[in-house]
């Protein structure tokens, strides 16, 4: 197996080698386990088959904040642990036919950047993944002895590109100020399981591309996917095409059962829709010019924001243009274009945009009560979970 590292030179340089490799923080999509902005294969076969600029978070703020906060994460860990944590700014990539235990036909171009390794160890050279996430997001996606499925398959990732590397570790800090890590081997448990799946996706991928197969996109991708197909989609339309009775990639539906399952749906959101603005119509006369008010359930904030009217006109550049033809033309022509150049067309009446805020704020001295016991325990579980770290030492 032929894998190399590259020294990063610059962001352009990191940028040409995500559009050439696969990168470890696709892979989870792959999987369907991707984050909201790239949730699925679809998205990954968007951005490596250049049909789409970018795909991803498009937030610098949020990228750099988080490369940051891998720096306190990697100091949390060698304090808890003593591990000797390096950084090295390297691109491994490569085209393997072989890994540690499986061969594979397709060639594969892979590649990923860790965010810390650890080169002394007792157990040999390890990768650190580094990971920031608030508490509701480890509740809901990491165990005790568990990091997340799509932490997990992205070290499995680098794994399958560092065959020299014995053991990796996901180190999450959970609401700011709790550490959690989880040790994973290249040839323990699950992991060489999901390190096949990897190399296998990955082979899947890349012949999709090679044969310009898309795969199934989910809701989330639907810009994506009218962004790739900009080009056509602005042609004129072409002649009828006929859908049998054959289920539609990637599912076990027919299109005409997925049609009325659109349909239904669209009636039933059409349905709750006109409920929802005859309630929210009633609950602004209830209120009676008020911005505030309390029910024996709610309390209610009802905000009121200006709109102002607006129009299109043509652009003064244009008006001018045409303003200087005027003595050129005849009367009746003259007039013609008077009415041309003065086009204006509202697009948009004065009015107020309204919000709606409720609180779950009972008066019933019973319910309040039960209530605030409720949010009682929810914070202290949040907070004994949150605790700030301590030196150790136990109180005097």
């Amino acid at each position: 197996m032929t894998i190399t590292p590259v020294d990063i030179k610059s962001e352009k340089h990191f940028d040409e080698l995500h559009r050439t490799y696969g990168g470890s923080s696709f892979a989870p999509a792959l999987f369907d386990a991707g984050y909201a902005d790239m949730p699925s294969m679809y998205s990954v076969y968007a951005h490596l088959s250049g049909q789409v600029e970018d795909v991803g978070p498009a937030d610098s703020q949020r990228l750099r904040i988080g490369k940051m906060i891998e720096n306190v994460i990697a100091a949390e860990l060698n304090l808890a642990t003593g591990w000797s944590i390096i950084d090295a700014r390297e691109y491994w990539h490569g085209k393997p036919g072989a890994t540690r235990m499986f061969v594979l036909d397709k060639e594969r171009r892979i590649g990923a950047t860790c965010d810390r390794y650890v080169k002394e160890h007792e157990d040999g050279p390890g990768i650190i993944e580094c990971k920031n996430r608030d508490y509701l997001q480890w509740v809901e996606n990491y165990t005790d002895e568990d990091a997340s499925i799509r932490d997990q398959i992205q070290l499995a990732h680098q794994f399958v590109l560092h065959p020299e590397i014995t053991w990796g570790c996901v180190a999450v800090l959970v609401g700011g100020n709790s550490l959690k890590h989880y040790v994973y081997r290249p040839t323990d448990g699950k992991m060489p399981e999901i390190m096949a799946d990897v190399e296998a996706k990955w082979a899947e991928l890349w012949q999709r591309i090679a044969d310009r197969d898309e795969p199934t996109l989910m809701g989330a991708e639907l810009p994506i996917w009218l962004e790739a197909h900009r080009d056509a989609l602005e042609r004129p339309p072409e002649d009828l095409i006929e859908i049998g009775d054959d289920h539609v990639k990637g599912t076990e539906l027919t299109f005409d059962m997925i049609a009325k399952d659109y349909l239904d749906a669209k009636e039933r959101a059409k349905h709750y829709g006109k409920i929802e603005r005859d309630m929210k119509a009633l609950i602004v006369q209830r209120l009676d010019e008020h911005t505030t008010a309390r029910s024996n359930r709610y309390r209610i904030v009802a905000k009121y924001t200006p709109v102002k009217a607006s129009s299109v006109t043509l652009p003064l550049t244009v008006q001018d243009g045409l303003r200087g033809l005027l003595p050129k033309l005849s009367r009746s022509e003259q007039n013609f274009l008077g009415t041309v150049i003065g086009f204006e067309k509202e697009t948009r009446k004065a009015g107020f945009r309204l919000t709606l805020n409720f609180d779950d704020d009972p008066v019933d001295a019973e319910a309040q009560a039960a209530q605030a016991e409720q949010r009682k325990r929810d914070m202290k579980a949040a907070q004994d979970f949150q605790a700030p770290l301590d030196d150790g030492k136990e109180p005097a």
